[in-house]
């Protein structure tokens, strides 16, 4: 009996150094797995606040297409504004030129 019992004895202390050594190895790969997380959740981490600047940095360059884009409009605005003027301008001219013409010759007609 007492044969018996110290040979459950051994098996059972074989059973249990299995046991930690699987639990060691367990562990350790739980170790390298956490250290592989926190790899992992630095990058995403410099990959978010990437993404972060180049949103920010595109939503600048669209600001600035737009306010190009607004000042070219008024740069037209003005030369519209400016090409109407000079036609009145013009008109207002070949006007004058006219009546300066037709003032004339009735002067020149009446001098006569």
């Amino acid at each position: 009996r007492i044969v018996e019992l110290e040979s459950q004895n051994q098996i059972n202390i074989n059973l249990l150094n299995r046991r930690e050594q699987e639990c060691a190895g367990l562990q350790e790969k739980m170790q390298n797995i956490m250290a592989q997380n926190k790899g992992l959740q630095t990058q995403l981490s410099e990959t978010k606040r990437k993404h972060a600047v180049s949103e920010c940095k595109s939503k600048e360059e669209v600001m600035a297409v737009r306010l190009r884009e607004a000042d070219s409009m008024a740069a037209v605005a003005e030369m519209r504004q400016r090409i109407a003027e000079l036609e009145i301008q013009k008109e207002e001219g070949i006007l004058q030129g006219e009546l300066n013409s037709s003032d004339s010759s009735q002067y020149i007609r009446e001098l006569k």
